[in-house]
C-alpha cells in the first residue's frame, strides 16, 4: 500500500483529488479491502454491485479511466514484485496470471460503469439544456406575439389618424 500510494501521491491531479474526497490513511484501507474482495474467491452479484459502486464513485469525483488504469498498472506491478520475491518463479507467474485475469475482469466492470455513469450526466445535462431552451423559445415566440399585437394597434391607430 505504501509503495502505490507513493507513487500516486507524485502525481498533482491524483492528490488534488484524495486531497478533495478521502485521505491516504482511509484510501490504504479501502484499497486493502478492496483487493482482498478481488482474491477472496466470491465474484458474484454482489461482487459486481460493488465494482460498479466504485465506477460511480471515481466518475463522481473526477477520477478518469486513464488515472484509474494507470493506478491498476502500479498494483499489477507491486503485486508482481511480491510473489516473485515470496513464490518461486514457476508458481509466482500461475498466480500472478490468475490476479491479470481478476484485475482485468474488475477494470472492465468499473470502465464500463464509469461510461454508463459518465454518459448518463451527459444525457441528463442535454436534457436540461433542451429544457431550458424549450422554454427560451417560448418565452420568445410570446414576446413576438405580444410585438406583433403592438404593430397591429399601433398600424390600426394610424389609420384612424
Amino acid at each position: 500500500m505504501d509503495t502505490f500510494y507513493e507513487q500516486v501521491g507524485q502525481m498533482p491531479h491524483l492528490r488534488k483529488i484524495i486531497d478533495h474526497h478521502s485521505t491516504i490513511d482511509r484510501l490504504k484501507q479501502t484499497l486493502r479491502a478492496y483487493l482482498m474482495d478481488m482474491v477472496s474467491g466470491e465474484i458474484g452479484d454482489q461482487y459486481v454491485i460493488r465494482r460498479k459502486v466504485i465506477g460511480n464513485v471515481h466518475n463522481r469525483i473526477g477520477l478518469f479511466p486513464e488515472w484509474y488504469l494507470g493506478a491498476y498498472a502500479i498494483i499489477q506491478n507491486e503485486v508482481l514484485h511480491i510473489l516473485m520475491e515470496e513464490l518461486p518463479p514457476t508458481e509466482a507467474t500461475a498466480v500472478y496470471r490468475s490476479f491479470n485475469k481478476l484485475c482485468s475482469f474488475d477494470m472492465q466492470i468499473t470502465i464500463e460503469t464509469y461510461i454508463e455513469s459518465y454518459t448518463s450526466m451527459r444525457l441528463n445535462e442535454i436534457a436540461e439544456l433542451q429544457h431550458r431552451l424549450t422554454e427560451s423559445s417560448t418565452t420568445l415566440a410570446s414576446s413576438a406575439e405580444e410585438t406583433n399585437a403592438s404593430i397591429f394597434e399601433a398600424q390600426k391607430m394610424c389609420k384612424v389618424c
